[in-house]
């Protein structure tokens, strides 16, 4: 179950939201470099059928592991709380960063 959570709200779009993904220990950042990194966000049980399945972009060195994700209009249509993950695909094989809860919070 996923216990990490992020608020954002539905109006709030087009402003790069920025992430540092680590290696397991929890520590250490993971290295980036050559890989293209993914935003999956759905409800729970429609993992299938994601709302948001989104190219992250590397900010700045690799190494450092980070990435930023830029939300669209789109993306925030549906309000509640949801599941999300970050996936790496590097050299063919996929890495996750644990799952966390991603709310979308209704906004005028």
């Amino acid at each position: 179950m996923a216990t990490t959570l992020f608020t954002i709200y539905q109006n709030t779009y087009g402003t790069p939201i920025l992430w540092t993904l680590y290696q397991s220990n929890g520590t250490t950042p993971y290295d980036l470099t050559g890989s293209t990194v993914t935003l999956y966000v759905w409800r729970d049980g429609n993992a299938s059928n994601p709302i948001i399945s989104g190219a992250c972009a590397v900010y700045g060195d690799a190494a450092n592991g980070q990435v930023t994700y830029t939300p669209t209009a789109a993306d925030l249509i549906s309000k509640g709380t949801f599941t999300a993950e970050f996936k790496a695909l590097k050299s063919g094989a996929y890495t996750g960063f644990g799952q966390f809860q991603w709310e979308i919070k209704e906004s005028p």
